[in-house]
């Protein structure tokens, strides 16, 4: 049994229907793409990164199966409850870490809270992403500093993409952790 499903881009999620019930989440990938894709998931390996179990191709697809994942950090940050320090603590340093990987391999992404996997061990993930093309590393370095500082902004305002830069403060002045923690 599969079905598409949107998590980080859209997959295909399928369970085997016989014992053992596992899943998996399958990414598709056009042959223009074939070098790049199995470039970062062959090259490119921490823990921070989204592990891919398997690659296929079948006429110009390539079909790539990952580690099952939830929920992105789009959906965490949607999420009504709060992290308290020692979580955004943990979620900063994932996405970082992977980040900080990915710099020190002069591979430099254009982050997106959606295409950051929380996988079913609790471990945040970063998906694969288009590489951002005559970067220099300073750039990189700053862009890096420009996310962690927007992904702790959401995390702790719970602020979404859309919504303005005004809209944005005046939410965080008035849904604050302290103020959500206080109604209760």
């Amino acid at each position: 049994m599969s079905f598409k499903m949107e998590l980080g881009g859209l997959i295909t999620y399928g369970v085997r229907k016989q014992p053992p019930f596992t899943s998996a989440h399958i990414q598709e990938f056009p042959a223009s793409r074939i070098v790049e894709v199995l470039h970062w998931y062959r090259n490119l390996r921490h823990k921070s990164l989204a592990e891919a179990q398997e690659a296929f191709s079948v006429g110009e697809i390539l079909y790539i199966v990952l580690e099952e994942t939830a929920v992105t950090l789009e959906g965490i940050i949607r999420c009504p409850a709060y992290p308290d320090v020692d979580q955004l603590n943990v979620i900063l340093s994932m996405v970082l870490g992977g980040l900080s990987f990915l710099e020190r391999q002069h591979f430099f992404i254009n982050l997106d809270c959606s295409l950051v996997l929380l996988s079913n061990a609790g471990d945040l993930k970063i998906g694969l992403h288009k590489p951002t093309q005559g970067i220099s590393v300073s750039e990189g370095t700053l862009r890096n500093a420009q996310l962690a500082r927007t992904i702790t902004s959401r995390l702790m305002y719970k602020t979404t993409t859309s919504q303005s830069h005004h809209a944005s403060n005046a939410r965080c002045i008035n849904s604050s952790p302290d103020n959500a923690r206080r109604k209760h």
